[in-house]
């Protein structure tokens, strides 16, 4: 028998709902928005000290940038408190239904607030100006040169070239722009780049934050689009693997040089591509995934770095094999698949072709050069203790590490190897059923570790493609392999541990971790250990939580231990590159504006005699000699050495320094290697500067004495407390 509510209830409790959904939107707003102004507004006192000898950030309290803080804060406090609000589980099927609106979302709020994690702010260091002048959070990296002082500005100097193949602008010489940097090009194979779009679309500035932010969210919604995949649609380990691919240490501190995001993400959109191609049968949806896989075959090839497409390739080839394994008796294709095959393989044939057609003559240069040249690695010489060094890595955005190496070389994943690899051994020992995708990922993951830590012989380095992946590099192969194998093998975990085993697997990988902290830091002569105890503590708690993760099956302890684990990952990633406005500090300061007036008024060949602010003359449009060499400029360096004397010096990728001398001395090299393999210091006559046609040189020294009798250098301006313009003109 039914109860039959009086309309007054009815109304009362229609009443009560609407209130109830009335406070609980007043609070899901209000309390990010006090805690997250809290946080803001206090942000620059607290990031001065330091936090367990940690130094945290540079802070900066201008509105704007207040206001900024206040906004990204508020998104990220608005998902734990719904969790308290909503629940847990009702907001994380919110999160995963509305994903990609979401990653959409995060995209166009970067691009309005144009904000990236470019280091530009170095530029201000340089400039003679504040480092912290347009931060958000975190602080400028100086050991990010690739990313502030190459790759940076010469797609910013695109914008002055029309975005062409070819530029003048950068070096001189008619420099490939599309090859082997990483900038923005008018041109149809651009198509395999959709991360430069922005720059085409929206111009420099807020193209690089669409470049920061959408090759963030891709990565992430890539990895974790294959791991439902390959784990059997379980959320929570594609989430928690997403989240240590996207934000782990290595991708964050080789984020914007090499492609290795885009290397990944082409690898997982290809596969989840063949997993649908497969399973559909729906034609015009089988021609699409085909058209994405090609897609994701050109981004790949255009990374252009081996010593990680091998690797990755390596890893892609047995997941395609695995999924076409596993799905063997249900494809089926037709005639006109094949047709759609052949058609976009001519079309992709014909793009990857106009490129190599273009470049053939910078690909011949780049692989005779002496540096890098033509690798011959043959592994070898890795610690073993890195393998289990991971989590220490989190520790680099907070503290300077200054050993034999550099926080980019050092950096790792937290893959938590070995778990991966024995759940996996143990669930075919325990389902006494052969998983031939599992056994032959461990295969491939011990080969890559006896490659990098053991070596080869040439001959089998050369057969397999080792020879041309350094043996540091194969870590990037190594942990995609054990978070693979990790997240698969916790998501078909179905039996049962006793607590005091899962206590000593949980103690013995933190012993492990401890291991890796001494082992993953080359330190020099007389240096003490960069993880210090304090340091020690926050690895073995880190550890720790996520092994009880891993092997605790109590709901919610795991996912406590899982939120606070990638919590702290996500802190750390985010970290290691700043959180920048705009791009005033290389194309909006003083300086800068100051050099673009004198241009204006008579244009000329720009040069430096330091690399560094030659390539910040580029960034900003002024034709520039000596910007950063990607191969050789011939006409110049055989004008100055006709007889090839010096070639081995210049045949090189190389940073180029000048220096001018008023005649050239007896005994006097024109060339000479600096302080570092990609760097050349070249001496010239001012006879030979008027005749490479040099007008305009900004350098920090006095210039006005050096003459010939002929030519002389004039000061022009003085742009900043150390930096001189002088024109190089004929004595009056």
């Amino acid at each position: 028998m039914g109860i039959i509510l009086h309309p007054m209830e009815t109304k009362d409790r229609s009443s009560h709902a609407f209130y109830s959904r009335i406070w609980k939107t007043i609070f899901l707003i209000c309390v990010p928005l006090i805690t997250a102004s809290a946080i803001a507004l206090f942000y620059p006192v607290f990031s001065q000290h330091s936090i367990l000898n940690f130094t945290l950030t540079q802070g900066n309290s201008s509105s704007r940038i207040v206001l900024i803080r206040i906004a990204i804060l508020m998104g990220l406090l608005m998902i734990p408190t719904a969790w308290i609000v909503l629940g847990f589980s009702k907001v994380n099927a919110w999160l995963h239904k509305y994903r990609y609106w979401i990653g959409m979302g995060l995209i166009i709020g970067a691009v309005v607030l144009n904000i990236s994690g470019s280091s530009q702010d170095m530029w201000n260091i340089y400039f003679g100006g504040d480092g912290s002048e347009n931060i958000v959070f975190g602080k400028p990296r100086s050991i990010r040169s690739d990313e502030w002082l190459v790759n940076t500005p010469l797609a910013f100097s695109q914008y002055y070239n029309d975005y062409g193949y070819f530029s003048d602008i950068a070096g001189n010489h008619g420099m490939d722009m599309f090859i082997v940097k990483d900038t923005p090009v008018w041109t149809f194979a651009e198509i395999f780049r959709p991360f430069h779009w922005g720059y085409l679309l929206l111009g420099s500035s807020r193209g690089l934050a669409f470049y920061w932010s959408a090759r963030t969210v891709v990565l992430f919604l890539a990895s974790y689009e294959f791991l439902l995949v390959f784990t059997k649609n379980n959320r929570i380990w594609s989430f928690f693997s997403s989240v240590l691919i996207t934000f782990a240490p290595l991708v964050q501190w080789w984020y914007a040089v090499n492609s290795l995001p885009e290397m990944i993400i082409s690898m997982f959109v290809s596969l989840c591509a063949l997993q649908r191609f497969l399973k559909t049968q729906v034609a015009n949806k089988r021609l699409l995934w085909v058209a994405v896989i090609y897609w994701c075959a050109g981004m790949f090839v255009l990374s252009l770095y081996p010593a990680w497409q091998i690797p990755i390739a390596y890893i892609l080839l047995i997941l395609a094999i695995s999924l076409v394994v596993q799905y063997w008796g249900r494809i089926a294709v037709t005639k006109r698949d094949l047709i759609g095959i052949v058609a976009f393989g001519m079309v992709f044939l014909a793009l990857m072709g106009s490129v190599f057609v273009l470049s053939e003559q910078t690909i011949v240069d780049s692989m005779n050069t002496v540096y890098p040249g033509t690798r011959k690695s043959v592994g070898g010489g890795v610690s073993w203790a890195s393998l289990f060094g991971g989590i220490a890595t989190l520790l680099l955005p907070f503290k300077d590490y200054s050993g034999t190496s550099n926080p980019s070389e050092v950096s790792l994943f937290v893959d938590l190897f070995p778990l991966g690899v024995l759940l996996t051994v143990a669930n075919m020992a325990k389902r006494k059923r052969w998983d031939l995708c599992g056994a032959t990922l461990v295969a491939l993951d011990f080969v890559f570790i006896i490659f990098s830590r053991v070596g080869f012989p040439l001959w089998l380095s050369q057969i397999t493609l080792f020879s041309q992946v350094t043996s540091g590099r194969l870590t990037v192969g190594i942990s995609i392999i054990n978070i693979l194998l990790l997240a698969r093998a916790v998501s078909q975990f179905d039996w049962h541990t006793s607590v005091p085993f899962n206590v000593a697997i949980v103690v013995g990988y933190c012993a492990l971790c401890v291991y890796g902290s001494k082992g993953s830091f080359p330190i020099a002569a007389g240096q003490s250990d960069y993880v210090t105890l304090k340091g020690m503590i926050v690895v073995v708690v880190i550890a720790g939580l996520a092994t009880v993760a891993v092997m605790f099956k109590q709901q919610l302890l795991r996912t406590i231990c899982v939120v606070s684990v990638l919590s702290l990952i996500f802190v750390s990633g985010v970290f290691v590159n700043p959180v920048q406005l705009a791009s005033r500090a290389l194309n909006d300061n003083a300086v800068v504006n100051e050099l673009k007036d004198i241009n204006n008024e008579n244009p000329g060949l720009w040069a430096s005699d330091s690399f560094v602010y030659s390539q910040a003359l580029a960034a900003n449009g002024l034709a520039t000699m000596n910007t950063v060499n990607v191969t050789p400029d011939w006409n110049a360096w055989k004008y100055l050495d006709p007889e090839g004397q010096f070639e081995p010096i210049y045949n090189r990728y190389a940073f180029v320094n000048l220096q001018f001398v008023a005649t050239e001395a007896e005994g006097q090299k024109t060339f000479n290697l600096g302080d570092s393999p990609d760097q050349i210091e070249v001496t010239m006559t001012l006879e030979q500067a008027q005749h490479l046609g040099i007008k305009y040189v900004l350098s920090g020294e006095e210039l006005e004495d050096i003459t010939d009798g002929t030519r002389i250098f004039k000061q022009v301006k003085q742009v900043s407390a150390i930096l001189k313009v002088y024109e190089l003109t004929s004595v009056q």
